[in-house]
């Protein structure tokens, strides 16, 4: 017998969305309350829920404290202006299972409903707890009965009760139970998951409008969340709440008797049953649910729209594919589940932890209870988001996955993903035949469509990243479809729920969820358009690639930057294409050497150079040699960005001889300027002088004021990095002066950036941060992304040298947004190091703990082992401080291999690294602490990033 105790914040995802730095220091107090509470009670927390947490107890009076003190704390708190936290409290005592460190057990399941009932602020209590508690209750607290309720997901009432205590609010509104109404709603075997941001909006709309019409692709769980939205709002209907299910109902003709059924109204013989609906309810206040009216939608219309105009008080909430379209309709499309539990600083949708994952949560729902050994692993999370992620977040298609754990790990069931239809097949033996498989749900869609809409709807599939408008029209047309009808006809399957629209991107985009395409691609071999479809998608791409690297270096970078994030994976099967076709290598090398400053931009350095290496060693040898020898420059660009130098060299050097020989003087130039950057990589700062000379001699003598300048640039980095400060102050403001000669703002606003660094080298960091603001205000004003949040951390950074940790805090929080935003990991990374020596600096051990870790693994995935040795170095310093010597000690040695290998300074951290190293060796003795060092100065690289996540568990 255990006591449990669950929380949650009210309302948290709303402050997430507009207040996320004040919810970020809110949620930080917000645990250490709980945590303290719960600690000093004698409990254990042994899971977290989103904002949340699980706690047991032994004995029901040490958790009822521990609600009592953490309640009360809460409410006297100052929270920060627009973000006071309001969290709800559950107590529940019963009987469980213990396995690996977690319970299962149905009073896990009454608990988490229970919290569901509660607001914030209150505490309730179970009745088995208040048994146990007896006379044990903490001074001046109380219970009040609440009643029996039934809660959600659970067929048995339940007697509730309330903490009561003078210093805690007592009025509150109506539990969220499922009072006693009049209902036909069907009992839910498997409990509810998520959607609670879905859930308010639809209960904020129902009260507003006559029908509201759920729509929404097959599998997306229209109905689910139909029955639970009218099981919570059935108390606001006296005459009740009714579900009429059409999908068994082929004949039109028999709607109305079907709503007369459900409504348990007897039919009149000679008359039309409509009137007699509207006869019975022309006064009554209830709510009908029409389950899956895709396949019946006139007939819903007419009949629908009669009902409205009969009644005065009918609410309808229907399902379907698509809209009823009748006047007063209001229609809402159900999104997937959620992939991400809305990112912080600390924790972003690639690596959320799996508890705040909606589709996540449900897939382990289910896992759970589809075998009685399955259990969440750190070594199984990964491939859990994996599947929900390439399922797209689909209801149905994720409990086809998990039920597969009875004979299938998550890593197998992932694997076999690229072929989801086969691997998908049965579902539950009594659910609906169209339910049954992932396949039928969406055979069921595709049998209503006209011939030409079947046709679109294949051909989209050759789209592995969605597409503009006008893409589709150029892509998808033909004499068969002509291009003039392909708008009309992508609105009509929108309208149908087959396609979705993203408005968040660059242009509005239209794609097919990966699940619905891997259906329509197989349409489309089957139709034997698919060669000759991709080959006008691969048109496209070579066209949209060059241009896009056009555009990259001006004043409107992010915006293409962004774009080419946007048909990253186009690109991706294109190239795929070509790479197949020795026809299409020569177009595949166009194409991948065009996306290859963007790749390097957004640290896409490994799949880009593969994809460069692969498609150079399949030339031809009748391939053109500028070509080639831009290929192998980009080739060796991207290996200089993952420090394996000696290939950069070897690919850097063959453009170099490729160039000369083809008499290219500008492609000799940018290889001789390749090459000095690579050597200023390796510290052969001298060798980096003369090609930037000889590369400037050229570029002179073509009068390439541009070149010009980014030769004197690199050549004030060589000159900086050989410590030579006033020569690098002289050549980055000659830089600067020609840049601004002929117009270049974005040269102007990076030389300003490198004189700043220059500054901070001299340690003048108010100097620097004049530098940088300057440079920040031409970066605004031509909306250069990856300029702003540059510059940004450069402010941030002088900020937490001038010990003004608030300012530090804004510049690198904004940073990090850009950063993302754009899809620069270095940067993300950069940032989220500084956001973490920051919350060490101000003793937040917890914050900086977590952002460190977020910062190991934005390092690895950027290939970056400078800011990876730092990251790692600061969290050896937050163990440190932590009292946990041995771990801080094998991070130490991780730490400063790192640094060895890639020829780094720590930087900002190097005065704290050396002192808080010299005080471990001091705690932990010579013998202890070289024994610690050297596990982790021996430790290979590709551990380092589960080590320094999980220090304790891999120490």
């Amino acid at each position: 017998m255990v006591t449990f105790l669950f929380t949650d914040i009210e309302g948290s995802a709303r402050l997430w969305d507009y207040h996320p730095d004040a919810m970020r220091k809110s949620l930080a107090r917000h645990d250490e309350i709980l945590l303290g509470a719960i600690r000093a009670n004698r409990g254990r927390i042994f899971k977290r829920l989103g904002d949340g947490v699980c706690a047991e107890f032994e004995p029901a009076s040490d958790a009822v404290t521990a609600a009592l003190t953490a309640q009360r704390k809460i409410r006297n708190e100052p929270w920060p202006d627009r973000c006071e936290l309001r969290v709800r409290v559950a107590l529940l005592s019963g009987l469980a299972e213990r396995r690996e460190g977690d319970y299962f057990g149905p009073a896990l399941n009454r608990i988490a409903r229970l919290l569901d009932a509660a607001h914030g602020g209150q505490i309730l209590v179970s009745s088995t707890t208040v048994e146990l508690l007896g006379a044990h209750m903490p001074s001046g607290a109380g219970v009040r009965d609440l009643g029996l309720h039934r809660v959600k997901d659970l067929q048995n009432e339940e007697r509730i009760f309330q903490l009561v205590h003078d210093d805690l609010r007592s009025d509150f509104p109506p539990l969220r139970s499922i009072a006693r109404f009049r209902h036909n709603l069907p009992t839910q075997l498997t409990n509810f998951v998520g959607r609670s941001r879905e859930i308010s909006e639809i209960e904020r709309l129902i009260p507003a409008c006559r029908l509201l019409t759920l729509t929404g692709t097959g599998g997306c769980g229209k109905t689910r969340l139909a029955v639970q939205v009218a099981s919570r709002l059935g108390p606001a209907f006296p005459d009740g709440v009714w579900m009429v299910e059409l999908a068994t109902l082929s004949d039109a003709n028999l709607l109305p008797n079907a709503i007369c059924a459900a409504l348990q109204l007897r039919e009149e013989p000679t008359r039309d049953p409509r009137f007699t609906i509207i006869d019975r309810l022309r006064e009554s206040s209830l709510l009908i649910v029409l389950d899956n009216c895709e396949h019946l939608v006139s007939a819903c219309a007419r009949v629908a729209d009669a009902l409205l105009r009969g009644t005065r008080s009918l609410r309808i909430l229907a399902t379907s594919r698509e809209a009823l379209g009748i006047s007063g309709e209001t229609t809402w499309r159900v999104p997937s589940l959620r992939l991400d539990g809305g990112a912080t600083a600390a924790s972003e949708p690639d690596q959320i932890e799996v508890s705040q994952s909606e589709a996540v949560q449900l897939f382990i729902s289910r896992a759970t209870s589809a075998s009685s050994t399955f259990k969440v692993t750190p070594a199984n999370t990964g491939r859990i988001a994996e599947i929900c992620r390439r399922l797209d977040g689909i209801p149905l298609a994720i409990e086809l996955a998990a039920a597969r754990v009875r004979a299938l790990t998550p890593g197998q069931i992932a694997l076999r993903l690229d072929n989801c239809f086969s691997l998908l097949r049965k579902g539950s033996q009594v659910d609906m035949p169209r339910h049954q498989t992932l396949r039928a749900s969406i055979d069921w869609s595709f049998d209503l469509l006209s011939e030409d809409e079947r046709a679109l709807f294949c051909r989209l599939s050759v789209f592995a990243g969605g597409c503009t408008m006008e893409t589709a029209e150029k892509v998808c047309s033909d004499a068969k479809l002509p291009m003039a009808g392909v708008l009309d006809l992508m609105a009509q399957l929108i309208q149908k729920s087959m396609l979705n629209v993203d408005e968040s991107a660059v242009e509005r985009r239209y794609c097919l969820l990966e699940t619905v395409r891997q259906y329509a691609r197989e349409k489309l071999d089957e139709s034997q358009e698919t060669r000759a479809i991709t080959r006008r998608l691969v048109e496209f791409v070579l066209a949209f690639s060059e241009e896009a690297e056009n555009n990259l270096r001006g004043a409107d970078q992010a915006r293409w930057l962004k774009r080419l994030t946007e048909e990253h994976d186009n690109i991706r099967t294109a190239l795929d294409y070509c790479a197949d076709s020795d026809e299409f290598i020569e177009t595949g090398l166009r194409i991948a050497s065009a996306a290859a400053f963007g790749w390097y931009m957004q640290g896409r350095y490994g799949e880009g150079r593969a994809r460069l290496e692969q498609l150079i060693a399949s030339a031809p040898a009748g391939a053109s040699r500028g070509v080639i020898a831009k290929a192998l420059s980009r080739a060796g660009t991207l290996a200089r960005g993952q420090r394996d130098y000696r290939t950069a060299e070897d690919h850097l050097t063959r453009s170099l001889d490729l160039w000369r020989s083809a008499g290219n003087q500008k492609g000799l130039a940018d290889a001789l300027n390749n090459l000095a950057l690579l050597a200023i990589d390796r510290g052969q700062c001298v060798a980096a002088k003369a090609l930037l000379e000889e590369s400037l001699t050229i570029r002179e003598g073509m009068g390439d004021r541009s070149g010009i300048a980014m030769c004197l640039s690199n050549q004030g980095m060589a000159a900086r990095f050989m410590n030579d400060l006033d020569l690098a102050d002289s050549l980055y403001t000659r830089s600067m002066g020609i840049r601004r000669e002929f117009g270049d703002l974005q040269g102007v606003a990076i030389s300003l950036n490198n004189l700043g660094d220059i500054a901070k080298c001299r340690g003048d960091y108010e100097g620097a941060s004049q530098l940088n603001a300057e440079g920040l205000e031409i970066f605004r004003d031509i909306d250069d992304k990856i300029g702003i949040a540059s510059t940004l951390y450069n402010l941030g950074d002088s900020a937490y040298h001038l010990h003004d940790l608030d300012e530090a805090s804004n510049y690198l929080s904004e940073s990090l947004t850009l950063f993302k935003e754009v899809g620069d990991r270095r940067g993300a990374a950069a940032a989220t190091v500084g956001l973490a020596d920051v919350a060490r600096a101000r003793s937040m051990l917890d914050e900086a703990r977590q952002l460190y870790s977020c910062a190991v693994q934005r390092c690895m995935q950027a290939g970056d082992r400078r800011y990876l040795a730092s990251a790692i170095s600061g969290q050896a310093q937050v163990f440190a401080a932590l009292g946990n010597p041995e771990v801080s000690a094998c991070l130490f040695g991780a730490a400063n291999a790192l640094r060895a290998a890639c020829d780094e300074r720590l930087g900002s951290m190097n005065v704290d690294h050396d002192r808080s190293m010299a005080v471990v060796r001091i705690q932990l003795g010579d013998s202890a602490f070289d024994a610690a060092y050297s596990r982790g100065h021996d430790m290979p690289v590709e551990q380092l990033m589960i080590a320094a996540i999980d220090p304790i568990a891999h120490s």
